[in-house]
This record gives C-alpha cells, structure tokens and sequence, in this order.
C-alpha cells in the first residue's frame, strides 16, 4: 500500500477541511476582511465550480424566510462521533417551541444501546441519564452558551436556533462575520454552507467558534449543522445531521414542564458489539456478506445483500484515493473478461456525495454499478466499521450464496487480476 493509501483515511473530506481552512483564515487575519467581498464571489466548492456563487447572508435570508411561520417544530438528529477508539452515534428526537424557547429531547444511542432525556421549560434544563437526574439553568449568565447536560440536550441546543431564533439569524447576517463556503450533500440534497464565526467569551477569555451551517438550496431550512471550537487549538465537532422535519406540531399539555425521572433514561452497559449489532470482524473471510444500507445513484435505499445472486467483486473507494482510482481503472480494462460473469459494485465512502458524483460523470466509461455510504463522508460509518480501519481501497468477492470468499486492502493489479481470474475459476466449478 502506498503512501496515498496510508494517509487517506486521513482526509476523510478534503472539501470540508477547505471550508473549516477559510473559515480559519478569515477569523485569524483581520486584514482579510477589505478583500473579504471579492472572497465571497470566488470561494466555490470543488465540484460545484460552474455553479454561480452564492452571498452567505443569502443564503441566511432565505433560511429567515423559510422559518418565518415556524412557531413550534418536531425533527431529528444524527449524531456520530469516536472516543477511545470506539465509535458511538445517537439519534434524538426533538420538540420545541419559541416564545419562550423550550424544548423536549430524547436521544436513543447506539452501542451501548442507551436513552436518554431532556426537558427544558425556559429556565431550567433537566436531564435523565445512565439512571441518574441533573438540572442546570438553560443558558448561562451571557444569555447566549446554552448548557448540554446529554447528548439529547446537547442535540437541541445545537439546532433549535436555526428553526426557531429569528434573531439569531438576523445577527448573524449583519455580523460582518459569515461568508459563504461552498456546497455539500446532506442525505442527497444539495446544501450552501455559512461560516460564522462568533466570540464565546462565556468560555474563555479569547474562546471564538466557527458555526458551520448546512441550508438547502431547494427549501432554506437548515440540515445540518457543526462547530470548530477555536480555544487552544482548533476542535471539530461532530456533525449534528437534521432530518424528519415537522412544521407547527400540536404540542400535548405538560410537554415542556415535565421533570425527567430516573427510568427516562438506561444505564449504559459494556458492549462489544460494532454499529451493526455484530462483533467486529478483522477478517471478512468466510463470513456471510452483511445487510447494510447504502445509496443508489438516485439516493434511494439499497441493501448490499439485495446484490447477492451473482458472483460479486465490492470494491469501497473514494475519489481522492490514489490506489482506488488504480483499481477501477484496472477492473474497467478486466471488465472483457469477466462480462457477463462478474457484477462489480462500486461503493463509494468517505467523500462528499457531490464529489463522487462529479468523479463518476467524469468517467463514462466504467461499466460499474455505483452506490454510496449514506454516512459519507464519515470514516467511521456502519460501513467502515464494517470493513474495518485498514483503510481503502477494500475489496471483497462474494459467491452467489453471499459468502465473503476473498477480502483484501490496497491495490497490486496483477494481485488484483490474479484474484479474479481465480475466482471466476472457482465459481464455474460450482
């Protein structure tokens, strides 16, 4: 494996490190701010370079118009994040209100399969967690950093003000702080994203952050959102993915002012099970190929095991991955020989959905069918956690019964052609 293939896994998302980098520069060199305007209208996403640039405040104005009726609202949040190693997501639902703001939140977490709650009536949040209650004002003493007693508080707080804070999207617009950063895909929809960078002395007496917001371009509403906190360093939260969106829900009496008992929330357990509920495998050898998801190019759910049937070569890439885009350039030559014998299912991780479809339009010429990881550009995914952390290219080859019979990481061509031609060899004698 080369040195391309080793930091790969690395660069999980190069377009996103460049708007978290122009985010930087722009909060860290004040003399950038005269050139700022002209900024605005050259900063375009890789693969979206013929599409006209776009003004962040916008962008936010939009999002202004598109919660103007919105007095109540219920959606969800995905969470994924690692610690220690070990990979943990979350998914919380979330009901709220404005005038005041309020909000209830429970987070079911996966892995240790856990719940949790949050009730905030205004002033006071209180949360249940592993068995145990806590309260703590809903807001400290700037009347802006909002208090995350769990991950279901911690969900709200990082997404009702884009729904519900008109001004907070006001102030933000007349910042003077926010510019435009490019376009990503959030669950296969087309989204601007808005940095906005914004002092958080509450924190730290020099702590700033950079609030990225992810706003459809087709709606306005916003479907994601994530943070680098800059003290002491720069740290990249976790993206905090929004979905399930409901409008003006009817709120049933006692919602908000609900206090969380003990049995609200489950003690967290030790497990060593992987996102799929399965041990993790160090070697998918022998194994039944797993039911997980992905996308179809339409962003449609497809299961991998909806393939099984046909003898499968699965090969997970990505475009920025020297060694990957040598090994498809390498099956596409194959592909004569093994026509009519082979399916070979391209899956795509850890890159922007956006990107991958620019790479796959640029090359006509490969006769593969092309799926996505629907967590891309995350490399810590059901998928990845299921290949495992050895990196990519990751190749699998899958008999018609839909046993794993040969799996392997990196790209050697004549290894790769070697090891088709022999199961081709074998598979006919079955």
């Amino acid at each position: 494996m080369d040195a391309a293939s080793r930091i790969g896994p690395r660069l999980t998302s190069l377009c996103f490190t460049r708007y978290i980098f122009i985010a930087l520069m722009f909060f860290t060199m004040p003399y950038l701010a005269a050139s700022f305007a002209q900024a605005q209208q050259t900063t375009t996403n890789s693969a979206s370079a013929a599409q006209p640039t776009k003004s962040a405040a916008d962008v936010l104005r939009s999002t202004l118009k598109a919660v103007e009726g919105i007095d109540s609202i219920e959606y969800e949040v995905r969470m994924a994040y690692s610690d220690g190693g070990k990979n943990y997501r979350s998914r919380t639902s979330v009901l709220a209100a404005r005038s005041p703001f309020r909000y209830r939140a429970r987070a079911q977490n996966e892995d240790p399969e856990t719940t949790e709650l949050a009730v905030m009536d205004g002033t006071t949040v209180r949360a249940s967690s592993d068995g145990a209650i806590v309260e703590a004002p809903a807001f400290s003493s700037d009347g802006q950093t909002q208090i995350a007693l769990n991950d279901a508080s911690a969900a709200a707080a990082r997404t009702w003000r884009l729904f519900l804070d008109r001004d907070f999207l006001s102030s933000a617009i007349n910042s003077g702080t926010i510019m435009y950063a490019g376009v990503d895909d959030i669950d296969g929809e087309v989204c601007d994203i808005v940095a906005y960078v914004r002092r958080m002395p509450e924190l730290s007496a020099s702590g700033s952050v950079i609030e990225l917001f992810f706003i459809s371009a087709n709606t306005g509403l916003p479907r994601a959102v994530q943070r680098v906190n800059l003290m002491r360093g720069a740290h990249l939260s976790s993206r905090a993915v929004i979905s399930i969106v409901r409008v003006n829900p009817k709120i049933p009496d006692g919602t908000f002012t609900y206090r969380p008992v003990a049995a609200d929330s489950s003690p967290a357990t030790a497990s060593g099970r992987n996102a799929d509920g399965e041990s993790p495998q160090n070697n998918l050898q022998g194994t039944h190929l797993a039911d997980l998801e992905v996308k179809d190019p339409e962003y449609k759910p497809v299961k991998l095991s909806e393939f099984v049937g046909a003898p499968l070569l699965i090969a997970f890439w990505s475009p920025w991955c020297g060694p990957c885009r040598v090994e498809l350039q390498t099956l596409a030559k194959l592909e004569p020989t093994y026509r009519g014998k082979l399916r070979v299912i391209a899956v795509a991780v850890q890159d922007s959905r956006l990107n991958i479809q620019a790479w796959i339009k640029d090359h006509p010429g490969y006769n593969f069918t092309y799926v996505t990881d629907p967590e891309s550009p995350s490399d810590n995914s059901r998928l990845m956690v299921y290949v495992g952390s050895r990196g990519i290219p990751h190749t699998l080859l899958v008999d018609s019964n839909g046993t794993i019979v040969d799996a392997w990481v990196g790209c050697n061509s004549g290894e790769l052609e070697n090891r088709v031609a022999h199961f081709l060899a074998s598979s006919n004698k079955q």
